[in-house]
């Protein structure tokens, strides 16, 4: 899992029928803070939103062949939490 940031949304009119009526969004890592990471090498993902996520939520992201379990897509991607804290050591 990683933490991310929602950074905008995706609309696909013509998209595979399993994602049909899914809410895609971008998002971008961030560090264990909740900071953006600074680096313009970073990529952007594309998600599916199981939780609701809106624009700056961070947000907990599962992937992997998995991540299709917490909804009945064609994804590897979902965001499945919205966070409400950070708590570090640090």
């Amino acid at each position: 899992m990683m933490l991310a940031k929602v950074v905008g949304k995706i609309i696909a009119n013509e998209k595979a029928a399993a994602l049909t009526g899914a809410k895609l969004l971008l998002i971008e890592e961030v560090a264990s803070n909740g900071e953006s990471i600074q680096d313009p090498k970073s990529p952007s993902y594309v998600a599916v939103d199981t939780v609701g996520a809106g624009q700056n939520d961070i947000v907990l992201v599962h992937w992997g062949y998995q991540s299709n379990q917490f909804q009945s897509l064609t994804s590897d991607m979902c965001i499945v939490g919205i966070v409400d804290l950070i708590q570090t050591d640090k």
